[in-house]
């Protein structure tokens, strides 16, 4: 038998029937596939999908799963951490796309550069050399390129 609750289908030569979830909806007596029974069909599809046909609460988008109101949705978003899009800043999600679609442009242009160095005899070791210079790096300009600060120093350990 499958998961979830029964299904409520309605042939219109039997009448009504019942199918466990998961199964074929086609009539058992003649076979036809039946639409579901709209006497039985819940008003919030999310929650018949639950298999809670009460009718109390409702399938909360946000946290992807069913909650018993607002108010308890909007508590468990606070304990959570969550931020709602109306609190974010004006054109939050277009400066944020700009500003990543920034740092991909100025990636590229290294990994050009490195190429670059490639195609002109370097070996791999002297590319990198030429392209992320001492200084570059020491100066933070790359840090501003790559977001995350790489660590070159050798572990305790392997010296």
């Amino acid at each position: 038998m499958g998961k979830g609750p029964d299904q409520h289908r309605l042939c219109k030569d039997h009448g009504p029937f019942v199918v466990a979830w998961g199964q074929t909806t086609s009539c058992p007596i003649c076979g036809e596939l039946c639409p579901s029974d709209p006497e039985h069909t819940p008003r919030n599809r999310g929650f018949h999908i639950l298999g809670a046909e009460t009718g109390v609460g409702y399938w909360s988008a946000a946290l992807g799963r069913e909650v018993g109101s607002k108010a308890e949705e909007e508590k468990i978003m606070n304990a959570n951490g969550y931020i709602r899009e109306s609190d974010l800043p004006q054109h939050f999600w277009e400066d944020e796309t700009n500003r990543r679609r920034e740092i991909i442009r100025k990636q590229e242009d290294e990994v050009q550069q490195l190429q670059l160095h490639l195609d002109n005899g370097s070996s791999m070791e002297e590319a990198i050399q030429k392209t992320f210079t001492a200084e570059r790096c020491l100066s933070g300009e790359l840090d501003d390129i790559y977001e995350h600060v790489v660590d070159f120093s050798i572990p305790k350990e392997n010296i």
